[in-house]
């Protein structure tokens, strides 16, 4: 970004930044593809932030999360299915995205026009108007680039599976599970359904547990038995005296043998 407070036409400076950002704001809300790279001018202008002292909520914070959330705004764009997608932004992404926004609206980018409603905007060709980063392409070459062993792992899927498996590892309650599937566009049948099986820390202590509990039950249910069949019986009389009753061995019945005749 100094590269193009000196040259603020530097066209490979600007795509670079553009790229970056792009990623940077996947990366950090774990969102798809899609979900990032069709942002548009009129989205960035509308950022939001809690920062505003006329908003009741925000008066209401400790200063820990009320310093936390001064360093945030959010995007509202519009993603799959049309969901409404809320993207966080901090400072420092935020100021490049306001360097990339002033370039843009005093069309100093060279091959961009004007009518180019995107924010991650690429100059035009002879085939393609209107073009804009893809967010897929710009994260497998920053996995590349950073000398990962296995970069084609580094993708959206896997980055939005580690937060759903995180997340539910936290034993999070039902409003908080409404929260996290919403934000990641999900139903929360399905996402309960995909990602709880993969928690495999959890899962398997809990399923130990029942199958441990089961086992004494019906170990404590052996002991029992066998100790009621090993005891003799015992009758109370009036006297208030107990005679002991010896179990009698059941009587064999002896079947009549046919007689020779």
């Amino acid at each position: 970004m100094e590269i193009l407070i000196n040259q603020p036409k530097n066209l490979n400076a600007m795509i670079t930044l553009t790229k970056a950002s792009c990623s940077l704001i996947q990366v950090f809300n774990y969102r798809r593809p899609g979900d990032v790279e069709c942002i548009y001018l009129h989205q960035f202008e509308n950022i939001v932030s809690i920062k505003n002292d006329s908003n009741k909520q925000y008066r209401q914070l400790s200063k820990n999360i009320e310093k936390l959330a001064e360093d945030y705004g959010i995007i509202t764009t519009t993603g799959k299915l049309g969901r409404k997608i809320k993207l966080l932004v901090p400072t420092d992404l935020r100021n490049c995205l306001q360097k990339i926004y002033d370039l843009r609206k005093n069309n100093l980018i060279p091959g961009v026009p004007s009518t180019n409603p995107y924010m991650f905007a690429l100059p035009n060709t002879l085939l393609h108007r209107n073009r804009f980063v893809s967010a897929y392409v710009c994260l497998s070459n920053y996995a590349k680039a950073c000398g990962a062993n296995r970069p084609e792992l580094l993708h959206a899927t896997n980055l939005r599976k580690h937060l759903a498996t995180s997340c539910l590892e936290l034993d999070l309650n039902d409003a908080e599970l409404d929260d996290l599937t919403n934000y990641m566009g999900h139903s929360k049948q399905i996402h309960c359904g995909i990602y709880r099986r993969q928690v495999v820390a959890r899962d398997i202590p809990i399923i130990v547990k029942f199958l441990q509990n089961a086992l004494q039950c019906k170990d404590d249910e052996s002991l029992v038995e066998s100790n009621t069949a090993d005891e003799p019986m015992y009758q109370s009389i009036s006297l208030g005296e107990e005679i002991l009753i010896e179990k009698e061995a059941p009587k064999r019945r002896h079947s009549k043998e046919p007689l020779n005749g």
